[in-house]
């Protein structure tokens, strides 16, 4: 395929051919609004963050505190400040307007106020650089492949930031795709291999976009018609989301039987690593040239084999 590249920097174009494309491009993807790929969901929630970067000389308050984030809990204001220097920074608020009820308008006079009265500095001089307002989606694509096109990242799913899933859902996600095009482009793997991206990947970033829903959000969805994994009774822990489930795929060499709802995501039976295909590897230790080491150092990039039973697991990397 070929594709047109332009640098927002000069406008200068060039034309590149690639066997495969990888839509990284956002939430609003215009790759996969080209190809037709749908996606469901709720779409935009009645959440709004207003982000307001400024610019103020702030050093005496933040000084020695520059990796820290400050959560401002005051009559007149709530919302969390950043630090980027001893001179910029970033303030921002959390609206959840009621049913009939607009997002508040954040205007620069108004932001003034709110950035002071959230440093206690009435007084400070401030300039707000920006304003930016945002709205978390919750929406998944159907597909995550279409032909030689994947999908990843807040091209594939969305999800409030609630848990974080939206970062680890795209990383998890471009490990699993990339392993997968290299050994298909170095002669390694049939281009099968690409097609257990979609069949893997989906069932867990759909399970974490919703169970990433809550406050407002979570009352949305339970007035909807779509049926939800999440409520108060079947919420489950951090860990599932995360890493306690299997995959299960054509790459995947299994004895077990296959699971009940294919292209569902399947857990693991308790919140513990086994070993089980297809889930993630478990930590135990082995012995590498004297040296005292665990399974998950030897996980370096390439592949490793791990054979044996009892106390003296043997390896080869």
């Amino acid at each position: 395929m070929s594709a047109t590249i332009r640098d927002r920097a000069t406008g200068t174009s060039s034309t590149i051919r690639a066997q495969y494309l990888v839509a990284c491009d956002g939430a609003h993807s215009h790759i996969r609004q080209a190809l037709r790929v749908k996606t469901e969901g709720l779409g935009a929630l009645n959440e709004h963050f207003t982000s307001m970067y400024f610019q103020a000389d702030w050093g005496d308050l933040v000084r020695g505190h520059e990796a820290d984030a400050f959560l401002i809990e005051r009559p007149e204001v709530d919302g969390f400040l950043l630090i980027s220097d001893e001179q910029r920074g970033l303030f921002s608020v959390t609206d959840v307007p009621k049913p009939g009820e607009t997002a508040p308008d954040y205007s620069v006079e108004r932001c003034h106020g709110l950035v002071k009265e959230a440093l206690g500095k009435p007084d400070l001089a401030v300039e707000i650089l920006e304003i930016v307002p945002w709205q978390p989606m919750q929406q998944v694509a159907e597909q995550f492949q279409q032909g030689r096109v994947f999908l990843v990242g807040d091209a594939a799913h969305t999800m409030p930031p609630t848990l974080g899933g939206g970062a680890h859902s795209a990383i998890l996600s471009a490990q699993n795709l990339g392993w997968k095009l290299a050994a298909v482009l170095k002669g390694q793997a049939s281009p099968d291999l690409l097609l257990t991206y979609h069949v893997e990947r989906h069932p867990v970033g759909e399970f974490f976009s919703v169970q990433s829903l809550a406050g407002p959000a979570l009352a949305l969805l339970r007035q909807g018609n779509k049926q939800t994994f999440l409520s108060p009774e079947n919420k489950l822990p951090l860990f599932y989301p995360i890493a306690g489930y299997r995959y299960r795929s054509a790459a995947i060499l299994s004895e077990d039987a296959a699971p009940a709802q294919p292209g569902k995501i399947e857990f693991l039976e308790r919140p513990e690593f086994m070993g089980q295909p297809g889930s993630r590897v478990p930590h135990f230790w082995v012995e590498q040239q004297g040296r005292r080491i665990s399974t998950l150092d030897l996980l370096d990039g390439g592949f490793v084999l791990l054979t044996g039973t009892g106390d003296s697991p043997d390896y080869t990397a």
